[in-house]
């Protein structure tokens, strides 16, 4: 079940869902809004022909259940201007039907992005130096 406009903000209010900075003219019938801040790094794979996981490069990834701190997004191998502050995408929240057994940042996992803050380049390449 996706959230509607009138859950998320009813778990806004009850701090059941935090988003930072939320601002109601982000909420959209079913999403809210993301816009682009002030940092931007911007990562040297756009010469790749191709992506080699096991290697340091930067690649897209999704967002986590329990995840904490910054999502990193891919937006385009063609060239594009941003700007600070632009709407640049939505998040839509899906109801699970039961816990997880094993949230984002559990130890089992070896969770690489919890509480990072700002840009950050992917880490997936740590997973073949195991």
């Amino acid at each position: 079940m996706i959230l509607s406009d009138r859950d998320i903000l009813k778990r806004v209010k009850d701090k059941s869902l935090k988003i930072e900075p939320f601002d109601r003219k982000m909420l959209q019938p079913s999403t809210i809004d993301f816009h682009l801040e002030s940092k931007i790094s911007v990562f040297d794979n756009w010469q790749t022909g191709m992506i080699d996981l096991a290697k340091k490069q930067d690649v897209s990834r999704v967002i986590d259940i329990g995840k904490k701190g910054s999502f990193i997004i891919h937006i385009s191998r063609l060239p594009i201007k941003l700007y600070a502050g632009m709407r640049i995408g939505q998040l839509a929240f899906i109801m699970m039907s039961s816990p997880v057994a094993n949230p984002y940042g559990s130890i089992k996992l070896g969770s690489k992005y919890q509480n990072q803050k700002g840009p950050t380049a992917s880490k997936i390449w740590k997973d073949f130096r195991k």
